[in-house]
């Protein structure tokens, strides 16, 4: 910096204020991830199992507030599914890789997907590419995840109208029952 003259960052931070937010706003999330990742989450996926995938949206997001409000409630949404698919089926649920930026849900909402009987929360670290390769479905509202599982030829189950719905290997169902 040039003597005399404050940086960008020291004028921003007259206080110390903005620092110490940061700084606190990363120890927050660094603690939420460690609780995440410390809640009985799946680590490996077992081969021979027959799972439907669900991958998270984050919030707030467009396409559940304002294309899906119907759909806001993800918790519900997955309690409604473990309830809807067939008994041999388990259900992998895995946060969206963003979500440490724009701040983690609640240890609650976690731990309610976990109280699950056919319900697994899955590492983050989890590379969703083997999630894909493994899986037998993908569920989501209205993620590209559907997309992404076309390259697998997995299907997927979408709950909203998309462009893509009409793809090969992209259903789009109207109620639960129809799981």
């Amino acid at each position: 910096s040039i003597p005399g003259k404050q940086s960008v960052s020291e004028q921003l931070d007259a206080g110390g204020y903005v620092v110490s937010s940061v700084k606190t706003m990363i120890e927050k999330t660094n603690r939420i991830s460690d609780s995440l990742i410390s809640i009985e989450t799946k680590d490996k996926i077992i081969d021979e199992q027959s799972f439907v995938y669900i991958p998270l949206h984050t919030e707030p997001e467009s396409t559940l507030q304002i294309d899906n409000p119907m759909l806001t409630n993800q918790l519900e949404l997955i309690k409604r599914i473990s309830k809807s698919i067939p008994i041999n089926f388990e259900i992998y649920v895995k946060e969206h890789p963003t979500i440490a930026a724009k701040g983690f849900r609640p240890l609650s909402f976690y731990k309610e997907i976990i109280e699950l009987p056919n319900v697994k929360l899955m590492s983050p670290q989890i590379p969703v590419k083997t999630i894909l390769s493994k899986c037998s479905c993908v569920l989501t509202v209205m993620g590209t995840t559907a997309l992404e599982a076309i390259t697998y030829e997995k299907p997927s189950i979408v709950f909203s109208d998309i462009e893509f719905s009409s793809i090969p290997f992209i259903s789009k169902v109207e109620s639960f029952d129809e799981l």
